[in-house]
């Protein structure tokens, strides 16, 4: 009942909006026009901005039909992909308090978490771990044995997202699997259009290691048995046995070498 009342009010408010709109750039009636738009929303399945921004009222009858029924589909499998969401949501937020941290509760959360990303054995999971898409992209995610995600971390699985067999995943480490790079290049070229989101394959191999606070940016792949040290942002692919430290350890292990070198000058 809810649903319905706040569809009509965002019916009749935006309707009229869209009706005035299109009265002041090509004349026609805004009654007329209002009573299309209605049609068009509860009998067609298209969105008021859809019937703006598609132009309807420009098209004849034949391609309007065509468009609407495509508009129809994809507002249904976007409906879909919003329940699915709101799913993912209430058990992130159920499965994600510290209630679950007690004694042999955690293995009902590990269970959870198992059944429902369809992981493998030996899969243990800590409390807020939130893995999730966005975008109403359907993504997909693989995950192997004996992994291992820490608290507050954060798993997109937008594009496609694989955690091998043994891979560890400490505290606040956050994975992604789409970008942004479009809708960036579009702002910095001047372009006001927004461009869709793009997905990437993320992959974390066998036996690999992140530390806690690590970002693992979209399209990477982490080699097997890599180690990537605490605040380690990963923006390119990863060898397999490699270290990986945050720039910071870098400058002290340099600052180190000068002041050795310093002291061997001054002995000399």
């Amino acid at each position: 009942m809810i649903r319905l009342k706040w569809f009509l009010q965002v019916l009749l408010s935006l309707g009229i909006k869209y009706a005035k709109v299109i009265h002041k750039e090509c004349g026609l009636s805004i009654r007329s026009t209002y009573f299309d738009i209605v049609y068009c929303c509860l009998f067609r399945g298209v969105v008021n901005d859809q019937y703006y921004k598609y132009r309807l009222f420009e098209k004849s009858p034949e391609e309007k039909k065509t468009i609407c029924d495509q508009l129809r589909k994809d507002n249904m499998q976007r409906c879909r992909w919003e329940k699915s969401a709101e799913r993912e949501r209430r058990f992130f937020v159920h499965y994600g308090k510290a209630f679950y941290d007690i004694g042999v509760l955690r293995f009902f959360r590990c269970h959870a978490y198992k059944k429902r990303y369809h992981a493998g054995e030996f899969f243990y999971v800590e409390r807020n771990v939130e893995i999730s898409r966005q975008h109403f992209l359907d993504g997909e995610i693989s995950i192997g044995h004996d992994v291992l995600i820490c608290k507050n971390s954060i798993l997109d699985y937008s594009g496609e997202l694989i955690l091998e067999d043994h891979v560890s995943l400490s505290e606040g480490t956050v994975v992604y699997s789409h970008s942004h790079f479009n809708s960036l290049y579009n702002k910095m070229a001047g372009i006001k259009d927004k461009a869709d989101p793009e997905p990437s394959r993320t992959v974390i191999k066998s036996g690999a290691w992140i530390g806690a606070n690590c970002i693992i940016m979209p399209g990477v792949t982490i080699g097997e048995d890599a180690i990537i040290m605490s605040g380690c942002v990963i923006t390119h692919d990863i060898l397999p046995k490699s270290i990986v430290s945050p720039a910071p350890v870098e400058v002290r292990e340099l600052r180190r070498k000068r002041r050795a070198h310093n002291e061997a000058k001054d002995k000399d």
